[in-house]
């Protein structure tokens, strides 16, 4: 299942292969490709009302793509605490239908204690 994750959907990658360094570039496109898939999609918020394209102006913000340098130095972390793995920096949930918030789209996953991860980049509000 793990080979299928990683090397098939391309949903995650063995840090244990990462180098030291990894390109801004390819960060920066796959985040904006993320960004671009959601935006197209037709998706609403927990109170109803279809997303408008300043939800998605205001993550891109918060990406802090500029802030993303040529070469990345990759820094390797542990989870300290329960943590939800969102898509993009928010706390805010977006639905595939109307009022149907059984599935928020930007929940990704969770991260158990313990569990290893490479640390890229941050967001501008540093959460």
């Amino acid at each position: 299942m793990n080979f299928y994750i990683e090397n098939e959907l391309k949903l995650t990658k063995d840090i244990t292969k990462l180098n030291s360094r990894f390109p801004g570039e390819e960060l920066i496109s796959s985040l904006e490709d993320t960004l671009n898939l959601f935006y197209k999609k037709e998706l609403y918020l927990k109170h109803g009302s279809k997303v408008k394209p300043i939800f998605y102006q205001r993550i891109k913000k918060n990406m802090n793509l500029n802030g993303i340098p040529s070469e990345i130095r990759v820094q390797l972390g542990l989870i300290v605490y329960y943590a939800h793995q969102r898509v993009f920096p928010t706390k805010k949930g977006l639905y595939a239908k109307p009022k149907d918030i059984d599935f928020d789209e930007l929940q990704n996953s969770a991260l158990d204690i313990g569990t290893p991860l490479a640390i890229l980049h941050k967001s501008l509000d540093d959460r």
